[in-house]
């Protein structure tokens, strides 16, 4: 949340938003990318391939 109040990105790495996953599990993992938007992006991109 912080991250995208500051006007960058976290997604995982199917390109899901952070916020978006409802928890299945207390101690539920996921990869995770936070950085800027253009950056979030292109790695989002990167792995989409």
């Amino acid at each position: 949340m912080i991250a995208e109040e500051a006007g960058g990105l976290a997604i995982t790495d199917d390109g899901r938003r952070i916020l978006d996953i409802e928890p299945t599990d207390l101690h539920q993992r996921v990869p995770l990318i936070i950085g800027s938007r253009d950056e979030v992006t292109l790695a989002g991109e990167y792995f989409k391939k």
